[in-house]
């Protein structure tokens, strides 16, 4: 378990801790952590063992630090012209962030990393920390929010931009698996009764995270974290005009477009041989084509990180900052071209949580703030969609799964 101080920062909009040497004497922290005389051949075989990942073929790379060799450099490079991460006495900055991407890519404790790259435990922690800061200070370079520019994938589609010009990704909530002390579990436990976190994002259509809010209780539900990102100082952006499409988790708002209630919406409740009846049947499959986005994006992100599948013993803090920094670490590589060689990313499975609690729209509206009047116009609007949907598919041959 890593060292922590109670030195608190606020990163990403979510509290955390900070690990400094400030609380001990000047000496001591000199003899325990920079007058370490070092072990050569140990030393000479933890170089060797980091250069052949780091400049070998990308295969290994990709199965040992979840990105290719070229992203690895590239994001060394902005650490480094940041001023994020740098070189100490004695560990390159390379093996640092080597040591932290094995370490969310296997789920690797401490006593294995420090095994494998001839490190104390300690000497494991405190990197581990300084890292985790370092990558999650890039969250404003990494996780944009989104524009006001219709997204290419809606353009591409004669379909989507027929009906959904004006939606500019997804929104869900997952469980992130948590380790807290045995008297706060009571309120991380989600429904299935498993101790976690309730994660918020918000996705583009090219599966990159434009907003994350980690830290929630697994006991609070998706509404209730949606009203959160919503009203905190880092809100949840959303363009004028343009909206998110969501899950029956929560309410058909402006802003937020939800499916019909009551109605088959997941994918798996349409085989081949069960086509949409009417108009809602319609449009809840259409907006589910929609969504699933999000979720091959949670399906990829736990896939590259195995971290996220199970609760690390850290502070609940730092488990918060592991999840902000695999996401936007995935950013980063979705950014520089995604790793195709990654079968396991990409041929990950579709993250679903289909036995959602659905939400009473009009009572969250008037939490969220939205007048009968502005409710109103987005159910009607919502109508229009599926009505226009339901008509133009009997007026002329049109495919519903484009």
């Amino acid at each position: 378990m890593a060292n922590e101080s109670d030195h608190n920062i606020e990163v990403g909009g979510v509290v955390t801790t900070d690990a400094t040497p400030c609380s001990m004497d000047a000496a001591c922290y000199y003899e325990r952590y920079i007058a370490k005389e070092p072990r050569q051949y140990k030393g000479m075989e933890r170089l060797q063992y980091v250069d052949e990942i780091i400049r070998g073929d990308d295969t290994s790379c990709i199965s040992q630090l979840r990105m290719r060799r070229n992203t690895f450099f590239r994001l060394c490079n902005l650490m480094r012209k940041k001023g994020l991460l740098n070189d100490t006495r004695m560990i390159c900055m390379e093996e640092q962030l080597a040591m932290f991407l094995h370490t969310l890519g296997h789920n690797a404790t401490n006593r294995a990393i420090g095994s494998r790259f001839s490190h104390s435990g300690e000497t494991v922690s405190r990197h581990f920390q300084r890292v985790l800061n370092a990558v999650v200070g890039l969250y404003p370079d990494l996780v944009k929010p989104a524009s006001t520019v219709t997204p290419p994938e809606i353009l591409s589609n004669n379909y989507w931009s027929a009906y959904f010009k004006d939606c500019i990704g997804a929104i869900d909530g997952t469980h992130i698996p948590a380790f807290v002390p045995s008297h706060e579990q009571a309120k991380f436990r989600d429904r299935k009764g498993n101790v976690s976190q309730n994660v918020m994002v918000a996705c583009s259509f090219d599966l990159k995270f434009q907003y994350v809010l980690a830290g929630w209780e697994g006991s609070a539900s998706d509404a209730r974290v949606l009203q959160s990102a919503l009203t905190r100082e880092d809100k949840l952006f959303i363009p004028n005009g343009k909206y998110y499409v969501v899950d029956a988790g929560y309410a058909n708002v402006p802003g937020f477009l939800a499916p019909y209630q009551g109605v088959d919406y997941h994918l798996n409740e349409y085989g081949t041989e069960r086509s949409p009846q009417d108009k809602k049947e319609l449009f809840n499959y259409q907006h589910s084509l929609l969504h699933n986005v999000v979720k091959r994006a949670f399906g990829m992100l736990k896939a590259r990180f195995p971290i996220l599948k199970t609760s690390p013993l850290y502070k609940i803090e730092t488990q918060v900052k592991v999840v902000l920094a695999c996401c936007i670490l995935h950013n980063f590589i979705q950014g520089v071209g995604g790793d195709v060689l990654e079968v396991e990313a990409h041929n990950a499975e579709i993250d679903e949580e289909i036995d959602l609690v659905e939400v009473d729209d009009v009572a969250q509206s008037q939490l969220l703030g939205v007048s009968q009047m502005e409710f109103n116009d987005w159910i009607m609007k919502r109508d229009d969609v599926a009505e226009r949907m339901w008509n133009d598919i009997h007026c002329r041959p049109h495919p519903i799964d484009s």
